[in-house]
């Protein structure tokens, strides 16, 4: 580059000041001032058209937020010593700046004017799945801004509803407090669910239900039937009562034979009287199915009591008087 300095220097010649004896030739300065400037070396030019490329939302992962270790953590250390009565929750510092990003996403995903089509490209399975992990954040601003974020995504991406579906694996089996939690989430999401969709997950869906019913947690139990006060729901479940009574009959009834809280009681006896007046025949029917389905339970019982009673008289018999029978 500096060569090529050099050399038009050179084709511009020299030049003559009209009123005067000065002739100014360019070639010279060039040359004078080559030396001092060869004592560096030449810097590089940046091309105007490169634009140094940043990571895109979607490229961000939990695992580079550096979360702090959760209240449920122990890292070995005294002062990580939490008090499980201290409802305080931990405050991310640099929420202020996440919040903005949380918006800007939010107010993308709802806009009318976004193209969906390029809004794919980047909102895709792997986009959801980070966002999911981070609900492990202490902060319950950004689990609240994930929450209304994936709802909105259900919401205005058809194609992911199937993905978002299968999220039902990740039913959490140990933890109550997060079960009544899931229990929410799926109430708001069905508020956005339509007839056509929820046919497609129903079954699964409410086996998954039926399992909450039966719980002996019985805040769990709870809000497992509070998605009957759910108007939406129960029109859901009016239109799809052929496939569905019978998924939940059974647990309803178990509910009011074995579970220890009156309450529970209570609210599943109004389930019942729900389903009995939305379809008595059905409701008679799935009853009917019950009775027989138990009846056979009772009989297969019965003969596998028999059978042992018999193995007890054989070994009786064969054995010797230091044989012990153990009941």
């Amino acid at each position: 580059m500096f060569n090529k300095i050099i050399k038009r220097g050179h084709k511009k010649g020299s030049k003559s000041v009209p009123n005067g004896n000065v002739t100014v030739n360019h070639s010279s300065i060039a040359n004078f001032e080559a030396p001092s400037m060869a004592l560096s070396p030449p810097r590089p030019l940046v091309p105007k058209a490169v634009i140094e490329s940043l990571p895109l939302f979607r490229d961000v992962s939990s695992s580079e937020r550096c979360l702090p270790p959760g209240s449920h953590e122990n890292t070995g250390s005294l002062i990580d010593v939490v008090d499980p009565e201290d409802d305080d929750s931990w405050m991310d510092p640099a929420w202020p700046h996440l919040q903005i990003v949380y918006e800007l996403l939010l107010r993308y995903i709802v806009s009318s004017e976004k193209d969906t089509k390029l809004a794919k490209k980047y909102i895709d399975h792997t986009f959801v799945l980070k966002l999911i992990d981070l609900f492990d954040s202490e902060d319950p601003r950004e689990r609240e801004f994930l929450k209304m974020v994936l709802h909105r995504i259900y919401g205005n991406f058809m194609a992911y509803r199937p993905f978002i579906r299968g999220l039902l694996k990740y039913w959490p089996v140990i933890n109550c407090q997060k079960e009544v939690l899931f229990l929410g989430e799926l109430e708001e999401v069905l508020d956005l669910t339509r007839p056509a969709e929820f046919q497609k997950c129903m079954v699964p869906l409410f086996r998954q239900i039926g399992r909450c019913l039966n719980s002996s947690h019985f805040q769990v139990a709870e809000r497992a039937l509070f998605l009957w006060n759910n108007e939406h729901m129960v029109d859901l479940i009016a239109d799809n009562r052929n496939v569905i009574f019978p998924i939940i009959f059974e647990s309803l009834e178990k509910n009011m034979q074995t579970h220890w809280n009156q309450a529970v009681h209570g609210l599943t006896a109004n389930v019942q009287r729900m389903f009995l007046e939305m379809d008595a025949d059905l409701f008679e029917e799935c009853q009917r199915q019950h009775e027989e389905k138990e009846a056979r339970a009772d009989k297969l019982q019965e003969q596998r009591e028999l059978m042992w009673k018999k193995l007890e008289d054989v070994a009786a018999q064969s054995g010797g008087p230091d044989m012990v029978l153990v009941n």
